[in-house]
């Protein structure tokens, strides 16, 4: 039995719900163990609402806030990012000089000068 690849998600909207953890979670080869989510955990746990916050769906995984923390985290092994396009391109900076593999589902046309990091 292979051990499962760590993955860190960058976002916890629209995208990383619909495009990227319906895809991760049912392969036994890729694990979520962390989030950066710069919202803080809801103070209520006795009644979140689901899909409100990566730690009320995903008890188990890493929560982090800033993403000085979620990339020095030595155990995230691939980052998906899973923000606005706008922002794609310093995740993934941060994501590669972390040494850290990386991923994301962007519009190509969006980025003039930074598509160097999607060919990475």
């Amino acid at each position: 039995m292979t051990v499962p690849i760590k993955i860190g998600v960058v976002g916890y909207g629209g995208s990383a719900k619909i495009y990227n953890l319906p895809y991760i979670l049912p392969n036994p080869d890729l694990e979520v163990y962390a989030f950066l989510q710069r919202a803080p955990a809801p103070s209520n746990a006795a009644s979140p609402e689901k899909e409100s916050h990566c730690t009320v769906d995903f008890p188990k995984a890493k929560h982090y806030q800033t993403a000085e923390d979620f990339f020095a985290d030595k155990d995230i092994e691939l980052v998906v990012i899973s923000t606005h396009p706008d922002t794609h391109a310093k995740f993934a900076e941060a994501a590669l000089h972390s040494g850290k593999h990386g991923t994301m589902v962007t519009q190509r046309k969006s980025y003039s000068t930074d598509n160097k990091f999607q060919l990475s």
